[in-house]
């Protein structure tokens, strides 16, 4: 699996009404993947972390 895939699979447990204090949403990240800009989509997604924390037992983790 290659980056993309990687930060796809880690944008779909994340709600579509989670935002960070900049109002950045899954749908940014997800906007910048379509764009090929993974590693803004990365920085973005690792943000959206800081805020939400999965459910227990979600199988996406994402290494910081």
């Amino acid at each position: 699996m290659d980056i993309v895939g990687i930060l796809e699979a880690a944008c779909l447990p994340v709600p579509e009404d989670v935002a960070t204090d900049r109002d950045i949403t899954v749908s940014d990240v997800w906007d910048h993947l379509a764009h090929d800009e993974w590693d803004v989509a990365l920085d973005l997604l690792q943000e959206l972390g800081d805020g939400w924390t999965a459910p227990a037992g979600s199988p996406v983790l994402i290494p910081r």
